[in-house]
């Protein structure tokens, strides 16, 4: 498998969820597509409860997808689980790549408690979640 993004930014999706803690963490699903379309679903601790769609700036999608690249996505470990602290959420985070019938895809599975998460990743998180702001779905 390839180790970076190309510049084919349509053929992209970058999945984002959010899964429960013992509190009230937002509890979500975020697809954002190449072409700038984005899918959500909230499922507890959210403003907006279901299936939404919205779109953003392709440009802004492009930011992210470089972002990964920057960050060397597809070397991070699979598994980030080491519990520093106890009942934090996940974050998930998957890139899939498909075009022509086939396809490739990586996912990171980030458990909040886990001090050994890169930063950079933990902060791309809060970037999405303030590029979707205007759509008042999370908070």
């Amino acid at each position: 498998m390839n180790n970076t993004i190309g510049n084919d930014y349509e053929h992209y999706q970058f999945l984002m969820s959010k899964t429960t803690c013992r509190g009230n963490c937002p509890v979500y699903s975020i697809t954002l597509y190449g072409n700038g379309q984005i899918s959500y679903e909230g499922f507890q601790n959210v403003n907006t409860i279901g299936r939404q769609q919205g779109s953003i700036q392709t440009d802004s999608v492009i930011a992210i997808l470089q972002e990964l690249n920057r960050m060397q996505y597809y070397d991070l470990k699979y598994e980030y689980s080491h519990q520093h602290i106890t009942d934090m959420p996940s974050v998930i985070t998957q890139i899939i790549y498909s075009k022509n019938g086939l396809g490739s895809s990586k996912q990171v599975i980030d458990y909040q408690g886990d001090k050994s998460t890169p930063i950079e990743l933990r902060k791309l998180y809060d970037r999405i979640e303030s590029m979707i702001a205007q759509f008042h779905w999370i908070r």
